[in-house]
């Protein structure tokens, strides 16, 4: 994988990027000004899954897209 993932979803992209951490990688929700929202580290299972949802997702709001993407992170990650 290179140094990200970009996956466009309307009003906000979702990026994942190589973590620090073997075996992890980072997620966060960008808005088109650029800033990064909702960043956490996540296993390479979570993050592909989010990658996948991510594509046929559209929000019109980048909050909506934060809480969507914080909604599924948690919903894929064992307890």
């Amino acid at each position: 994988m290179g140094d990200h993932i970009l996956r466009p979803m309307g009003a906000a992209t979702l990026k994942i990027a190589t973590d620090t951490q073997p075996g992890r990688l980072t997620v966060a929700v960008e808005c088109d000004a650029g800033h990064c929202h909702g960043i956490d580290s996540v296993t390479e299972d979570v993050a592909g899954t989010l990658a996948l949802e991510a594509s046929n997702q559209h929000f019109k709001n980048p909050v909506t897209a934060w809480v969507w993407a914080a909604g599924r992170i948690g919903d894929l990650t064992p307890a």
